[in-house]
């Protein structure tokens, strides 16, 4: 694990992923994976969650989704290409002690366009690129970008092969998610109604990345397509650009959409599964959406070879 430095002396804990052949998508026994064909055009008949193997190279991601003293950090930067928004946060106000007084700001950062992540991570990327030297690093500085979907399923997952990197369920004491509802076996619970502050299960993949299941659907850097392993998808585990053949015949909007990946506190645990592949438009904003950033490993740098 590393702490990438951000403005204002808040600090970015990434965690290294490894490369390599990695299995990802779901198989067609798994629970609820047929719900695309009625929600989605272009999805009837296709196999979305295609079980696939992608070769990455090793990259490293935050440990948890940015949260809001992080955006307001580099958001506070000038601008390179647009304006993106400081607050109001829809959940801004402190819930307890440990979010008043231990974890100030810890929230995760939601109601966030694709859009606005560009414009943020460009940000920190010029800030990073103009003051690497005095941060103390050396060689080639990362630059962070949205995770591929490849790239964000293959670090949730961490080598497993179950619908969850815990196992086959989800338990309200292990994610946030609607936990009135079960998935499989799993424990009725409780439904909290918002995101908590990151951190607050103390729980970790194998990887050390934390709440990537509910909590807060997170921006990818992939167009929409519904067929994974159709023409022109990227083996090489790269983020999906261009627009896929079936949605361009049906002249539908959703070409323009973006990947979003993992489910939120709103959510039934079903929408929280490693292999769920949801969508919306870059300009879209919702209390259920935010995201976490990575980068390769630039030799030389603090990130390491």
């Amino acid at each position: 694990m590393w702490r990438l430095p951000l403005p204002g002396g808040e600090q970015l804990e990434l965690v290294v992923v490894p490369g390599g052949e990695a299995q990802i998508g779901s198989p067609e026994t798994e629970e609820v994976r047929d719900w695309y064909a009625n929600q989605r055009d272009g999805c009837k008949g296709v196999n979305v969650e295609a079980e696939r193997t992608v070769r990455l190279e090793p990259f490293a991601m935050a440990r948890h989704p940015i949260t809001q003293a992080q955006w307001r950090a580099v958001a506070e930067l000038p601008q390179v290409e647009r304006e993106i928004r400081l607050r109001p946060w829809s959940f801004k106000e402190p819930v307890g002690l440990w979010e008043r007084h231990a974890q100030p700001g810890q929230l995760p950062t939601d109601s966030i366009s694709w859009n606005d992540c560009q414009e943020w991570l460009k940000r920190l990327n010029r800030w990073l690129s103009s003051e690497w030297a005095n941060l103390g690093g050396v060689g080639q500085c990362p630059q962070l970008a949205l995770p591929s979907e490849c790239q964000w399923e293959s670090a949730c997952r961490a080598e497993s092969a179950t619908p969850f990197h815990f196992g086959d369920t989800l338990d309200p004491s292990w994610a946030n998610y609607y936990g009135e509802l079960q998935y499989g076996l799993g424990r009725q619970g409780l439904d909290r109604s918002r995101p908590v502050s990151v951190g607050f299960f103390g729980l970790v993949n194998r990887w050390g990345l934390a709440e990537l299941h509910g909590q807060l659907f997170e921006w990818c850097g992939d167009q929409w397509h519904p067929d994974p392993t159709g023409a022109g998808w990227p083996s090489d585990g790269q983020a999906w650009q261009g627009v896929d053949p079936a949605l361009e015949a049906l002249g539908t909007a959703q070409k323009e959409w973006r990947l979003l990946r993992g489910g939120s506190w709103f959510n039934e645990p079903h929408y929280c599964r490693a292999a769920i592949r949801f969508s919306n438009h870059p300009a879209y904003v919702s209390t259920v959406v935010g995201f976490r950033p990575c980068c390769l490993l630039p030799p030389g740098s603090l990130l390491g070879a």
